[in-house]
């Protein structure tokens, strides 16, 4: 069974590789802060989606930012 994490990750990463598949963010980005100067960040892996409620203290969502910030820098 996969977790919150594992979901919102897999989304993350699918939803960043269908906007660069699109042109809408560049093949080059190695950081979310990068793709902040082309899109919210905080869009990816759903967290901006309606009812989401955010985990005590941030834990998840920064959680799933360092992972899609380590992936970004090693794809």
């Amino acid at each position: 069974m996969k977790t919150e994490f594992d979901l919102r990750f897999e989304r993350a990463k699918k939803e960043i590789e269908e906007e660069i598949k699109n042109g809408l963010l560049p093949n080059t980005v190695k950081n979310l802060n990068e793709i902040d100067q082309y899109a919210d960040c905080h869009y990816f892996g759903g967290f901006t989606d309606e009812g989401y409620e955010i985990s005590e203290n941030y834990e998840l969502e920064n959680q799933v930012q360092e992972a899609i910030n380590q992936w970004l820098e090693t794809r």
